[in-house]
């Protein structure tokens, strides 16, 4: 029994003196902590700053002992304010923490654990501000802020107060010396392909440039539709008289179009229709044209139709046109500004008529139909019919 004794004395003795070890080391450590941020007090951090403003540009180099960028350049009458945009510096890794700022997270770690406020000579008195916002042992940058390190260069460009036109709407903004696409950016003003910037996005701004952004939006949407049957064309047949059509009747089918919506700063300005695929092909309208007084046979198209007010006219069998060419049936007088001479018609009620003659009286969408006696001129007299121009 006292040799077990004696064993649990010797244990407690030696966790006791293990607990001494580490209180001394911890305290050790505290005191080296605390110690260093002085002396980096004492031995200033060299930072080059290039100002870049709409006046030009201008280097500084500082000799500071402050802890951030904002501090640095507050010190020697110089700001950068909260609308500066702030380039050159990265986040710092672990092994570029200065032994100050590990002091700060340590110092702001013991006052969440604590709730009490620990100040020193060198170190921020709103450490416990701070350490609500900052990852222990790593600094964080806030809103451009950034740990002072030795040999720093950094940019700051100036800004200026500007006006601008965003999707319809002035706004007021912040303009800087570079680009319009640079400018953009640093306001937070976002854009696409499709969108309309003047000056355009390489164009250097000067301080009273007043940029315009147009919002375009491209929106589509798939349609089905019916498509009525067409006519497509027409079959001569000299089997049946001049100036008969004969028409069959088609099918309707069925197709996808895509319907493309165009907006301007959110109204609607235009829609296009575009043909993606057929689900059925409608089957087109047929029609056959009599040609018994010419005797025209095959197929043929025709590129318009249009009513012509048609009358009639005979001047014997030894008669020419404007052109030069004999008059008979199967030839009109037109309105060359309209019709041009040598253009093919298919008149209803009457047949294929070439234009080869003009006439005084013979203005627009008038025609007048070659016939074979005056007789038949008295029989036609005027009509309004169905003219196809054919190609």
């Amino acid at each position: 029994m006292g040799k077990e004794k004696e064993i649990k004395q010797n244990i407690k003795v030696r966790k006791r003196w293990s607990a001494k070890k580490w209180l001394l080391l911890i305290a050790v450590l505290l005191v080296v902590f605390a110690a260093v941020p002085v002396i980096n007090e004492l031995i200033p951090q060299q930072v080059k700053v290039k100002y870049v403003s709409f006046d030009g540009e201008k280097e500084v180099v500082y000799n500071t002992r402050a802890h951030r960028v904002s501090e640095l350049t507050g010190e020697h009458g110089d700001s950068i304010v909260s609308a500066d945009v702030v380039t050159g510096f990265d986040q710092q890794s672990m092994n570029e923490i200065q032994p100050s700022e590990i002091v700060k997270s340590v110092k702001a770690f013991a006052m969440e654990q604590t709730g009490s406020v620990m100040t020193r000579v060198g170190i921020d008195n709103d450490l416990a501000a701070d350490s609500e916002k900052e990852t222990i042992g790593i600094p964080q940058e806030e809103s451009g802020d950034a740990y002072v390190t030795n040999g720093m260069e950094i940019t700051v460009i100036k800004a200026e107060p500007g006006k601008a036109s965003i999707a319809g709407k002035k706004m007021d903004i912040n303009v800087y010396p570079g680009t319009v696409r640079e400018n953009l950016e640093n306001n937070g003003i976002e854009y696409d392909e499709d969108d309309v910037i003047k000056p355009e996005l390489d164009e250097p701004v000067e301080a009273d440039t007043k940029i315009k952004l147009t919002a375009v939006e491209i929106k589509s949407k798939d349609k089905k539709l019916t498509v009525e049957p067409k006519e497509a064309g027409a079959v001569f047949d000299k089997s049946l008289a001049s100036g008969t059509i004969r028409r069959t009747e088609g099918e309707p089918g069925e197709a996808v179009y895509t319907y493309i919506y165009k907006y301007v700063n959110g109204k609607k300005i235009k829609t296009r229709k575009k043909f993606k695929k057929w689900i059925k092909t409608p089957v087109d309208i047929k029609l056959t044209f009599g040609t018994n007084q010419t005797g025209e046979t095959g197929k043929v198209e025709y590129s318009s139709t249009f009513i012509g007010n048609c009358t009639a006219y005979y001047f014997g069998n030894n008669a020419h046109g404007a052109t030069g060419q004999r008059c008979h049936y199967g030839t009109c007088a037109v309105d060359p500004r309209v019709i041009p001479y040598g253009t093919k018609l298919y008149v209803e009620g009457y047949g294929t008529a070439v234009a080869n003659d003009c006439g005084g009286a013979v203005k627009g969408h008038i025609i007048d139909l070659y016939m074979r006696s005056t007789k038949e001129c008295f029989s036609w007299g005027r009509r309004n019919k169905k003219v196809y121009v054919l190609k």
